[in-house]
């Protein structure tokens, strides 16, 4: 994974960034469902 140099030098960023990507990909797949279960 990727992160932008201002992102890596802020101690944690990358934890949190990693996190965020998580539960985005997480709500993603939960929309996903809700919209083929109409």
């Amino acid at each position: 994974m990727h992160t932008s140099v201002s992102v890596s030098s802020v101690p944690g960023a990358d934890n949190l960034a990693d996190a965020t990507v998580e539960e985005v990909k997480r709500i993603a797949e939960e929309l996903k469902r809700r919209a083929g279960g109409k």
